[in-house]
């Protein structure tokens, strides 16, 4: 019997966003600056980085805007 660890954070991925507490500012001003940026042509692509220490939910806030 092999034993496998799973990476606790991997959870957040699936939580429901109305679990999630305090990423609704974040997740505003991340859309804000996707959607309107600097640019007067909505065609251009537009990438913004997240950045910071581990475990401050940069991948949780990414999907959240995402989905």
């Amino acid at each position: 019997m092999s034993v496998t660890s799973i990476d606790p954070r991997l959870i957040n991925l699936y939580s429901k966003e109305t679990d999630l507490v305090g990423i609704e500012g974040a997740k505003k001003e991340l859309y804000m600056m996707l959607l309107h940026g600097d640019d007067v042509s909505m065609r251009k692509q537009r990438i913004a980085s997240i950045v910071g220490c581990a475990g401050l939910g940069k991948t949780t806030l990414a999907k959240s805007v995402y989905d």
